[in-house]
């Protein structure tokens, strides 16, 4: 099921195209040009039902769904939009995972999924925020910590099978309620001081993320009551080395867990990342990767009984381990990072039906400078006399990082889809090694 169900019945609902750059056979990189966070919701194999549906107010969900190709979703919507042009109408339909779009949900709208076993999802959701006069006054509800509804799926049924039989308009029984969402677009001050929040929540993990329901008090009247249940977390964060490359090492870090192997990790740090989809056909990479100015930060999403292997040489000049080697054999996580320092060189293979989330760490050479479209050094598997590599030593700043998006969104607003280069080294006229770029044409 390649095709995008349409969504057209709910107003806003829709789906948005990512921007995919070729990336060799079936594999596709994804950059996603922006510094807000995000979090990636994942999975395990246990059948996992939300049953009931979940209402954001200040939220615009955006949602790229990883998985299998051959795994069904089920999505149900209903409009709970007070005044909306399609308020009350509800929609089911099925799609199947892939990297090439993301759902967008607006705040509102009423959503529920089924056959979310071993799919992980990213979401690069947008924030938006009340009239600042109504919300004050208590005329517009929002909590920045509990923004989701929880409406029992009987009282959206009970609603659609009364309005079908008698009308709307003539509906008496029990109405799922309505929501005057947000509508004001955070900034980018917001969305820092929301990544300083989560960091801090975090830390101090004690509850999962609440939520509200609608009920009632003992008089009858109506009253919100919001639910926090204690927080179980699934690993304590921490590092594990990897001996004996000086410096690579496992991130294990903390989640929310939602479910049986469920759960949610929030990615706070302010710095753009890229996904690389990279199919279903076996495949494996005939040459090392080298950087020289980024540390990688992967974090692996695919099913846990898919194998991936990466072999590592340590190409560093001056390191008190160079030219040390390590295989590692690994299962996808989504809630641990594998932390490759800049100069050491990589060779993953087995990475068909996994997608590597990276959310690197730059850093400029003596100049002030880095190009990292072209900063992956390819060494031949067959070659055993491992380069020795000076490495880039000072960490790019804020601006490097908002230069680095903005070039990206203007790219992208082109339409352009260069793919990924090759860099050899070979040597120049004198016999010294030099980096070429080569780019395939499209």
């Amino acid at each position: 099921m390649t095709d995008r169900p349409d969504l057209a019945a709910i107003a806003g609902l829709r789906w948005s195209r990512n921007w995919r750059l070729p990336n060799g056979g079936q594999s596709f990189v994804v950059p996603v040009a922006t510094r807000r966070s995000f979090n990636v919701v994942f999975h395990g194999r246990e059948k996992f039902s939300y049953g009931h549906y979940g209402v954001h107010l200040g939220q615009e969900d955006r949602l790229t769904f990883l998985g299998a190709p051959d795994r069904i979703i089920t999505a149900r919507f209903m409009d709970l939009r007070a005044g909306s042009p399609t308020g009350g109408r509800r929609l089911t339909v099925q799609f199947a995972p892939g990297s090439e779009y993301e759902l967008r949900i607006p705040p509102g709208v009423a959503h529920d999924f089924d056959g979310l076993e071993q799919i992980d999802t990213v979401n690069n959701y947008a924030v938006y925020l009340p009239d600042p006069a109504r919300w004050a006054a208590g005329e517009q509800e929002w909590d920045m910590d509990a923004d989701i509804v929880n409406v029992p799926h009987s009282v959206a049924d009970a609603e659609t099978a009364e309005s079908e039989t008698k009308g709307p308009a003539e509906t008496e029984g029990p109405r799922a309620p309505r929501f005057h969402p947000n509508a004001r677009p955070a900034s980018d001050v917001f969305y820092r001081l929301l990544a300083e929040r989560q960091r801090e929540g975090m830390a101090h993990l004690a509850h999962s993320h609440a939520y509200t329901v609608d009920t009632r008090d003992a008089s009858g009247s109506p009253r919100k009551l919001k639910i926090s249940e204690r927080a179980q977390r699934g690993v304590e964060p921490r590092d594990e080395p990897i001996p004996p490359i000086a410096g690579l090492h496992w991130q294990q870090l903390a989640y929310v867990e939602s479910g049986p192997a469920s759960g949610i990790r929030p990615f706070f740090e302010t710095r753009p990342y890229y996904m690389v989809d990279h199919g279903t056909a076996p495949y494996a990479h005939d040459a090392f990767g080298i950087h020289l100015g980024q540390d990688d930060h992967l974090t692996f999403l695919g099913s846990d009984d898919a194998s991936v292997e990466v072999q590592f040489v340590d190409c560093r000049r001056g390191s008190a381990t160079l030219h040390a080697q390590v295989a590692l054999r690994f299962s996808p996580c989504a809630h641990r990072t594998l932390v490759i320092p800049r100069g050491v060189a990589h060779r993953f293979t087995g990475l068909e039906n996994v997608v590597t989330l990276n959310q690197g760490v730059a850093y400029l050479d003596r100049n002030g400078d880095y190009e990292p479209a072209t900063d992956v050094i390819d060494w031949p598997v067959g070659r055993s006399d491992y380069p020795v590599l000076a490495v880039n030593d000072e960490p790019a700043g804020e601006e490097y990082y908002d230069a680095l998006v903005a070039g990206q969104q203007r790219m992208r607003a082109t339409g352009a889809a260069p793919s990924t280069p090759m860099v050899l080294m070979v040597p120049d006229a004198t016999g010294k090694p030099v980096s070429v770029a080569i780019r395939q044409q499209g």
